[in-house]
């Protein structure tokens, strides 16, 4: 029987980096995709020519599925994750980024527990073969029963109670800021891009949690990666933006492990790290919480 895995969260983002097609040195798995929806016994959305393929993962879920809708655009697609014999599903929809006539993305899995490991996944979507190869990355051998390798678990760089790594950028208004200055507020570290659908969709409740707390009690920083400073500036003028922002390289990227887009980062008072990825109603209920205690 597949291994029941209750506590496990996902969140899909698009990584800024860009994957080369499917290399003969690693263990890629080929699924062909079936008209339908996987058999699940329950309303999963509204999918006018949907087509799905089994993505084998060492039973680490009880079954992981991989959903294209062929009428829809054709950078879309979800991830069905079921994680015991009962059914228990989460969907996750993202964007497939396109060059050279093949769809791919790398999409992070991560546990509850933010301590404990990351799964990155590539994908890539063949149109017209209407088939999906898929790699585990990192993971050195395949078999018959994974033939795209086995998901290889990696620890979070930034533990919750660390230290968040110090870093020094200039906003868009000119204001060099260092993070260790910003000791005594409680700091929210935004990680996105311009390029980023998710990350778009999700700056609206930033924009709102800078609207409900005053910098006083919490200094917003949004940190802009893989744009350029013309595409940041035409951004911020078409849809200005209530909390600084910064250019950054891949040295702040790096320190925090972002591997993926958007991503945060809540941090305390003291300069520890108390919280990550927060997103939705998680990222207010977080926010509210650690803030309504110190008042």
């Amino acid at each position: 029987m597949a291994k029941k895995i209750k506590s496990l969260y996902i969140w899909v983002f698009m990584v800024s980096l860009t994957f080369s097609v499917a290399g003969q040195d690693k263990p890629y798995g080929v699924v062909p995709l079936q008209k339908g929806l996987p058999d699940l016994g329950t309303t999963v959305g509204r999918y006018e020519q949907p087509y799905h393929g089994e993505i084998a993962s060492n039973d680490l879920f009880h079954a992981l599925y991989f959903v294209k809708d062929r009428s829809d655009d054709d950078h879309k697609f979800s991830l069905f994750i079921c994680y015991d014999d009962t059914l228990s599903l989460t969907v996750t929809s993202t964007s497939l980024q396109h060059k050279n006539g093949t769809y791919h993305d790398t999409v992070i899995i991560t546990l509850k527990d933010e301590n404990r490991h990351l799964i990155p996944l590539e994908l890539y979507y063949h149109k017209d073969k209407n088939e999906l190869k898929y790699h585990w990355v990192h993971s050195q051998k395949s078999d018959r029963q994974n033939p795209g390798g086995y998901p290889h678990l990696i620890d979070p760089k930034v533990m919750i109670g660390s230290l968040a790594p110090d870093f020094k950028v200039t906003t868009q208004s000119g204001d060099k800021i260092r993070l260790s200055s910003l000791r005594g507020k409680n700091v929210f570290l935004e990680f996105w891009g311009t390029w980023c659908g998710g990350c778009i969709m999700e700056l609206p409740n930033v924009v709102r949690l800078r609207e409900k707390y005053p910098k006083e009690e919490l200094y917003i920083l949004g940190l802009a990666f893989y744009d350029t400073q013309q595409e940041l500036e035409a951004f911020l003028e078409e849809k200005p933006l209530n909390f600084p922002n910064a250019l950054i390289d891949t040295s702040i990227v790096k320190a925090y492990g972002v591997r993926g887009f958007p991503s945060s980062f809540l941090i305390d008072t003291t300069g520890r790290v108390i919280a990550k990825k927060l997103r939705g109603k998680r990222l207010f209920e977080k926010v509210k919480t650690k803030i309504d205690n110190q008042r």
